[in-house]
C-alpha cells in the first residue's frame, strides 16, 4: 500500500532546507535498514526499500532569506515495493500524534492507507513524476546528469536499473529479470516548468541533484511496472527521488 501523512503546526514554521536527508533517516529510525546494510542487494549494489515524494504543499509557504516558512500542515507520499515495510511505516505514524523533525515536534493531522495501485496487468501505464526523475553517470570525479530529453542515453539507464531492482526486491531471479519488457518514455515535458535542481546534506557535505519531473509512460511487464511504481525510477530514490503517480487525463 502507499502511505500519504500530513504533518506540520497550526501556526507558522520553519520547513527544513535538508528535508530530503531528515526525512530519509526518519524512515531509516522507522524501519531499521540503514543504506549499505540493506539486505535488498544486487551484485554488491544495496537498494532502500521505499520511495517518497516532494513536499505536497497545503498552506500558506513564504520565503524569508535562506529559510522557507510555511503554516499548516504539508504532506508526503510514501511507498515501499515490499509490502510489509510499507505497513511498517503506515502503523508507524498512525502511532503517534507527533513526528519529530530535527529535534522538534510536529503534529501529525492524518495518516492515509492508499492500498489501490494502478493495474499493472494492462502492462502500460502513464504516470507523473511527484518528485524529480534523477539520472547520472560519474567519470573520474565528475557527475554527468543525463536528462530524459535524451533518450538514447536515458532510457537504458533508467529501464536496467528497474531490472536491477526486481531481482534486488526479490520479484524475479536474474536471468528472467535481464530479458524483461520494459519501456520508459517522456510523453510532456517543458524545460521551464519541470527542470528542478535539489540539495541534499550529509555530515556537513551538500550534493546538488537536477533532474524532471512531467509525464511519462511506462510500458512492459506487470511485475517490471509495480516496481518501478512502488520504488520510483532513476538514480537515489530512497533520498526522495523518482517517485511516480498514476495519471489519467482529463476527459474534454
Amino acid at each position: 500500500m502507499r502511505v500519504y501523512v500530513e504533518f506540520g503546526k497550526d501556526s507558522e514554521w520553519i520547513f527544513p532546507a535538508t528535508f530530503r536527508r531528515v526525512f530519509e533517516a526518519y524512515l531509516h529510525k522507522v524501519t531499521d535498514i540503514h543504506g549499505d546494510a540493506s539486505p535488498y542487494a544486487y551484485k554488491g549494489r544495496h537498494y532502500v526499500p521505499w520511495v517518497f515524494s516532494d513536499p505536497q504543499w497545503k498552506g500558506r509557504k513564504r520565503k524569508e532569506k535562506d529559510r522557507l516558512v510555511v503554516e499548516g500542515p504539508v504532506g508526503v507520499y510514501i511507498d515501499s515495493p515490499i509490502e510489509v515495510i510499507a505497513e511498517d511505516i503506515f502503523n508507524h505514524f498512525m502511532k503517534g500524534g507527533t513526528v519529530e523533525i530535527l529535534g522538534e515536534k510536529m503534529d501529525i493531522y492524518s495518516v492515509q492507507a492508499l492500498p489501490k495501485y494502478p493495474n499493472f496487468a494492462e502492462g502500460s501505464l502513464q504516470v507523473m513524476a511527484i518528485s524529480p526523475i534523477v539520472t547520472y553517470h560519474t567519470e573520474d570525479k565528475y557527475t554527468c546528469f543525463i536528462y530524459p530529453f535524451d533518450e538514447r542515453q536515458w532510457r537504458p539507464l533508467i529501464e536496467n536499473s528497474i531490472r536491477r531492482k526486481l531481482v534486488a526486491f526479490g520479484y524475479m531471479k536474474e536471468d528472467e529479470a535481464s530479458q524483461v519488457e520494459i519501456g520508459v518514455k517522456p510523453i510532456a515535458l517543458d524545460i521551464k516548468r519541470n527542470y528542478r535542481v535539489a540539495s541534499y546534506t550529509k555530515d556537513g557535505k551538500t550534493m546538488v541533484f537536477k533532474g524532471f519531473t512531467g509525464l511519462y509512460k511506462l510500458q512492459g511487464h506487470p511485475k517490471a511496472l509495480e516496481v518501478a511504481y512502488r520504488s520510483g525510477i532513476g538514480s537515489r530514490n530512497g533520498i526522495g527521488f523518482g517517485m511516480l503517480k498514476e495519471y489519467k487525463s482529463r476527459a474534454r
